[in-house]
């Protein structure tokens, strides 16, 4: 009886030896990598770009005309091109007093 018993506690502990090797090995595999994959189609591509801030131009000139007075129309707005020449106003001399 000793020499069965004996062996089967021997039995259980290399079939516990044998199970966790196998667990162990099991568990250190890493998983196959699965990728996505779509059918390809034909579409535009559409680049969106969002930014925080401030707009500020990069140069910014006071207009000061060389008489004082007052101005009645105005032919240019902000933000507008306009050329060497162009009428920007139209202003209304009033005499110092």
């Amino acid at each position: 009886m000793k020499k069965i018993l004996s062996m089967l506690l021997g039995l259980f502990v290399a079939v516990l030896f044998i199970g966790t090797t196998w667990y162990l090995y099991q568990k250190s595999k890493e998983p196959p990598v699965i990728f996505k994959t779509i059918s390809p189609m034909i579409k535009d591509i559409e680049r969106v770009t969002v930014a925080s801030g401030t707009i500020v131009p990069r140069k910014e000139v006071d207009i000061k005309p060389k008489l004082a007075g007052i101005i009645e129309k105005i032919y240019a707005h902000p933000g507008q091109t306009v050329k060497k020449g162009t009428k920007l106003a139209q202003i209304r001399v009033v005499p110092d007093l």
